[in-house]
């Protein structure tokens, strides 16, 4: 049910316009939505709402890209060198960033408080004791960044796993599986691509 009403939320945002979003909005959504969902059971998290938090956690983007000019609204996936001078330069020119405005949207839509909470916060650093749900976005983030190259094109091969070196292709989900247990593990590490 959370992913059918995150979709319906999406449409009734204009975000499935090919104008309502930045560019690459649907392919980082879909990408980290698919990603959480995967992980989610790892962690002990529901899938559903792992799903529903990877697709909306960009929602504040998307609507600040309605109401500004062209390409003023940058994603935050590919992560990029520094997601804090993201919401930084947000917040400067909309006082308040895409973290926030995606929470506070939601939850005047009436979506359940954990989910709100952590899109809010999905620019802060999970800790290990964080609640499953908050993990599984952050990794879910991690592995779609690694998978995006820095123009926002899928670059799934060549990813580096702690034992060496390992290719990963799409539906390749053991692998997928192997790595996100890795980061699951050490969250606070980044994927490298080489």
């Amino acid at each position: 049910f959370q992913g059918v009403r995150s979709l319906a939320v999406m449409a009734a945002a204009g975000v499935d316009d090919s104008q309502g979003a930045p560019e690459g909005f649907w392919q980082s959504a879909a990408m980290c939505a698919t990603g959480g969902e995967i992980i989610a059971p790892m962690l002990g998290a529901d899938p559903g709402d792992a799903f529903s938090v990877g697709l909306l956690h960009m929602i504040g983007s998307a609507l600040m890209h309605q109401s500004s000019e062209e390409g003023q609204v940058q994603l935050c996936l590919p992560i990029g060198d520094d997601s804090g001078e993201l919401v930084a330069a947000e917040v400067e020119v909309f006082e308040i960033g895409h973290d926030a405005l995606g929470a506070e949207v939601l939850e005047a839509w009436h979506f359940p408080p954990h989910i709100c909470q952590v899109i809010g916060r999905h620019h802060q650093s999970a800790m290990p004791d964080a609640p499953a749900l908050e993990r599984t976005l952050q990794i879910a983030r991690n592995l779609t960044d690694a998978a995006l190259g820095s123009d926002g094109v899928a670059m799934l091969e060549g990813l580096v796993f702690p034992s060496g070196s390992a290719e990963l292709a799409p539906g390749d989900y053991p692998s997928l599986a192997m790595l996100a247990g890795w980061l699951a593990d050490h969250p606070d590490r980044q994927v490298t691509l080489v």
